[in-house]
């Protein structure tokens, strides 16, 4: 019984004498979105030739002091008669533009698409396609 009371009582003083880990946290700086500015974005149809054709061109930038991975998305609106359908261009893993941004570095994302017009399609009554929202989503941080 002397053996166990000594026992306990030195596991108590180890247990209460022993310093606290530290846990001081880490200090991160405030992650600033990433920069982005739309050069240009074009959308037309040529009815001579029943091709349909968008152009862009965004430009991203980070102005951060550590690098960040991540990937743009974008907010399209599509307008034909009174309706209004909107559609965002997610990128998939191997087609993403612009996935690694290091610290100031300034991306371009360009893209040029030509499709066949449906000949369902009355030529005067063509959905218009526009621009309506540009976004970066960081997905990581390396600090």
């Amino acid at each position: 019984m002397g053996l166990r009371l000594i026992l306990c009582t030195f596991c108590l003083i180890a247990f209460v004498s022993c310093d606290p880990q530290d846990e001081s946290e880490e200090t991160f700086v405030a992650t600033q979105d990433v920069e982005i500015e739309v050069d240009y974005f074009e959308h037309s149809y040529d009815t001579d030739s029943n091709k349909e054709m968008l152009r862009y061109r965004i430009t991203y930038t980070n102005p951060n002091d550590f690098t960040i991975l991540g990937a743009p998305i974008k907010t399209l609106k599509s307008t034909q008669k009174e309706a209004e359908i909107f559609y965002t261009m997610i990128p998939f893993e191997g087609k993403t533009p612009c996935q690694r941004l290091e610290p100031g570095e300034t991306c371009v994302e360009e893209e040029s698409m030509i499709e066949d017009i449906s000949q369902a399609y009355d030529p005067d009554d063509l959905p218009l396609r526009t621009l309506e929202k540009v976004e970066y989503n960081i997905r990581e941080e390396l600090r």
